[in-house]
C-alpha cells in the first residue's frame, strides 16, 4: 500500500504555537516545515509544494495576508488555514478574500488543527 506523505507548512512568529502544531501531527504521514515570519513562509512555499499552510496573520517582516495572497497566486490548490488571536475582523476578511480556506482562533484546540487534515485524505 502506497501512503502519501503530506507537506505541511506552519508560519507563526510564536515558536510555542509552531511547536504545538508540529507535535500534534503524526510523524510519517506529515512532513512539517516551520517559518517564523511571513517572508520565511513565502520563501519556503516558493521552493516546495505544500498541501496545507497554517498561517498567522500578525507577524514581522511580511504579514500573513500578504503571504497568503502570494502563496495562493503560485499554488491556488493549497489549503490555507488562518491562525489568529487578532480580533481584527477586517484582517481576517482580507485573508479569506486572498484565498484562505478557513480560520482557527487562538487559543485553539489540537482537534481544530487536525480537523483540516481530514480534508486531505478519504
Amino acid at each position: 500500500m502506497n501512503r502519501k506523505t503530506y507537506n505541511i507548512l506552519v508560519v507563526d512568529d510564536e515558536r510555542p504555537i509552531c511547536d504545538v502544531i508540529v507535535d500534534a501531527l503524526p510523524k510519517g504521514k506529515y512532513k512539517v516545515d516551520v517559518a517564523y515570519d511571513g517572508q520565511q513562509g513565502l520563501d519556503l512555499a516558493e521552493k516546495k509544494k505544500y498541501d496545507v499552510v497554517y498561517m498567522d496573520l500578525k507577524m514581522p517582516v511580511l504579514d500573513g495576508c500578504e503571504a497568503i495572497k502570494r502563496i495562493k497566486a503560485k499554488s491556488p490548490e493549497v489549503l490555507i488555514v488562518v491562525m489568529t488571536g487578532a480580533s481584527n475582523r477586517e484582517m481576517v476578511e482580507n485573508a479569506l478574500s486572498f484565498g484562505a480556506n478557513s480560520v482557527i482562533v487562538k487559543p485553539f484546540r489540537i482537534s481544530e488543527v487536525q480537523a483540516v487534515l481530514k480534508m486531505l485524505s478519504p
